[in-house]
């Protein structure tokens, strides 16, 4: 399945963290890298977060997070908090796997997509 997703503002992502928090990323490899974000989105977050003091410890990417198996190839994410570049469902499994991390989505997801290229990305069907 595919979906069509879009970066929140950091502006969003920011008051939900703490300076203590030892912060992982973890990027989708599949649906937001068609939608255009990509390594260079997380790198900027990453810096972004740094800047302000937070502490990030983790970076990585997942392929195809809304698939548990290839979640469960990342048990050694770092940090007490999990910040997620993918769909609802990457956020969810993520949650599963780690349940007692805090679990921030960074991405709006807003439906079911048909993609005819890179970055040519339609939503045919919406989330309610």
């Amino acid at each position: 399945m595919s979906v069509v997703v879009e970066l929140k503002p950091y502006e969003m992502i920011k008051p939900q963290l703490k300076k203590s928090d030892k912060i992982g990323i973890i990027l989708c490899g599949i649906c937001p890298i068609i939608c255009g974000i990509g390594m260079n989105d997380m790198t900027k977050i990453s810096k972004k977060l740094k800047e302000d003091g937070f502490n990030v410890v983790d970076m990585t990417v997942s392929a195809d997070m809304c698939y548990f198996p290839n979640i469960l190839k990342h048990k050694d994410l770092k940090g007490n908090v999990a910040i997620i570049l993918g769909c609802e469902a990457a956020v969810y499994n993520v949650g599963k796997l780690f349940p007692k991390r805090k679990v921030l989505s960074a991405m709006t997801t807003f439906g079911l997509a048909s993609f005819k290229g890179k970055k040519n990305v339609y939503v045919v069907r919406k989330l309610s």
